[in-house]
């Protein structure tokens, strides 16, 4: 995440004004998680992204399964970096192109 306020002033960037909001170690293992595409909600607050799953099956993903290097789940957090959570579970299925929609859909309902 870069503050778009420092965007065009002419001021180089550093380190610090970069903020990592996945937190991936730098690592082979299934907690670095392969980013492949994301989308910013309407409304600025939450990100969706695709990415490498840490579970699968009910279960944690071990480093060496290769469901954790190849595959791609769908993923949503704030863009604070808070409540990440991985939202699908499809083995059979690659997600990508995610799309941060500016509604709430919950079960039953019309929206």
């Amino acid at each position: 995440m870069l503050d778009l306020a420092s965007v065009g002033d002419g001021t180089a960037f550093d380190q610090t004004d970069f903020v990592n909001l996945t937190k991936n170690p730098k690592t082979d293992g299934a907690a670095n998680q392969v980013l492949t595409g994301f989308d910013l909600s309407p409304g600025g607050k939450v990100i969706t992204f695709t990415a490498s799953p840490s579970w699968g099956n009910d279960r944690m993903l071990s480093d060496t399964d290769k469901r954790a290097l190849k595959d791609r789940e769908l993923w949503v957090m704030g863009v604070n970096g808070a409540g990440k959570a991985q939202l699908t579970d499809a083995s059979d299925f690659e997600a990508s192109a995610p799309v941060a929609l500016s509604v709430t859909v919950l079960p039953g309902s019309s929206r």
